[in-house]
């Protein structure tokens, strides 16, 4: 059993929107090589918003949903694309855009713009709230750059699903993917009565999570779904006896 798992995994309380809590959950069964029992109650809903008409020459994407809102847009095949993350990669490449780059994070696409910086205009496709200011600090350095909100991240209550986890006796376990996910879930883990653990996919979601009792929070050693997966394997073996 990895990680010297519990013989009782402790419960999953999955709080991304539906599809990455799915991704997630399906990750964390395999890494297990078990079925493992999760509650799904996102605490963000993603709305797309209405894009005007645009044809960049070149994209920034750093979420999946940025490359959804770029399916929107039918944009010629090849279309220059500099993205953050894998999975944001993947999705942009199966709409037929050239990914240029795929960076870990904000600040590694920031860098490596700023070290090797495209000849034409980038448009940064965001959600309407977002962190690493991107486009100022690359406009900052005489990038060609405008960025477009193309999706809202609502804040929506935990599900009472979710709630009676964190007020019940089993052991609970919060993967975390994202510092706006983590400051909305803070307030359900310091109020609860379960025993919990939570698993941040950065040290800037820990961050997010506020001044917590020392040891509950165990930060992925890489930023992407198999660093979090590990991450949650680490905090559920701590439970073990």
């Amino acid at each position: 059993m990895p990680h010297s798992l519990p013989q009782t995994l402790p419960h999953l309380l999955l709080t991304r929107p539906a599809g990455g809590a799915d991704r997630l959950h399906a990750a964390l069964e395999a890494a297990a090589g078990q079925p493992w029992p999760a509650t799904i109650a996102p605490i963000l809903r993603i709305a797309p918003l209405p894009l005007p008409p645009m044809r960049p020459e070149g994209l920034i994407l750093t979420s999946l949903h940025g490359a959804e809102a770029a399916a929107l847009l039918s944009l010629p095949p090849g279309t220059p694309t500099w993205c953050v993350g894998a999975r944001t990669a993947q999705a942009a490449a199966g709409i037929g855009l050239a990914v240029r780059l795929v960076a870990e994070d904000a600040e590694a696409l920031v860098l490596a713009l700023r070290s090797d910086p495209p000849p034409h205009p980038l448009l940064h496709l965001r959600g309407r709230v977002a962190r690493g200011d991107i486009a100022a600090r690359l406009r900052a350095a005489g990038l060609q750059l405008r960025d477009q909100v193309a999706y809202d991240q609502l804040a929506q209550p935990l599900a009472p699903e979710g709630r009676a986890l964190l007020a019940g006796t089993a052991p609970v376990i919060a993967p975390l993917a994202s510092p706006r996910s983590a400051a909305l879930l803070a307030p359900e883990l310091r109020a609860a009565r379960a025993p919990w653990r939570a698993a941040a996919l950065s040290a800037a979601v820990a961050q997010a999570l506020g001044p917590l009792p020392e040891g509950c929070v165990t930060v992925a050693g890489a930023k992407d779904l198999q660093g979090l997966v590990a991450a949650t394997l680490r905090a559920a073996a701590a439970f073990a006896p």
